[in-house]
């Protein structure tokens, strides 16, 4: 896959996500929108631990252009298992869009085996919060503590 291939199916999941989002969420989206990216490990911990740490590591991290993330996705494509985004958080001033990545390496080897030369899948996903309710809107940032920062 190449630089443009790449841009142009992950500007399908951003558009996706938003609709995702939309259904789900209250709140008003910035068309500003920058972007951190993650890989994800195989561990132990359920979702919402996983969401602690994330926001622990992702606050540390500098969001970068569109351009710049699909070039950094790119050097390493061909070892991308699966891609997910997820709003990580939304401002009035930017929206901010995690795209966590899956390597292969991280598969069992067996299955490593039969899908080494699959393209990578993209998926665009939200975080529930612990206690949502079905037919509720929610806000988008609710894994962090104080959500004044964030409005």
């Amino acid at each position: 896959m190449d630089f443009q291939e790449l841009k142009t199916e992950l500007n399908i999941a951003i558009t996706n996500l938003f609709l995702i989002a939309k259904d789900y969420t209250f709140n008003n989206y910035s068309s500003n929108l920058k972007f951190i990216i993650s890989e994800i490990r195989n561990n132990e911990l359920n979702s919402f631990e996983q969401a602690k740490i994330g926001v622990i590591e992702n606050e540390k991290k500098i969001p970068i252009q569109y351009d710049d993330a699909v070039k950094e996705l790119i050097n390493y494509y061909d070892e991308i298992y699966d891609i997910n985004l997820y709003i990580y958080k939304s401002t009035l001033k930017e929206t901010i869009i995690d795209i966590k990545y899956f390597l292969k390496t991280s598969l069992d080897l067996e299955y490593r085996k039969i899908i080494i030369n699959e393209k990578a899948m993209i998926h665009s996903k939200i975080n529930l919060p612990m206690n949502y309710r079905e037919n509720e809107k929610f806000d988008i940032n609710w894994k962090f503590e104080n959500h004044s920062n964030c409005r």
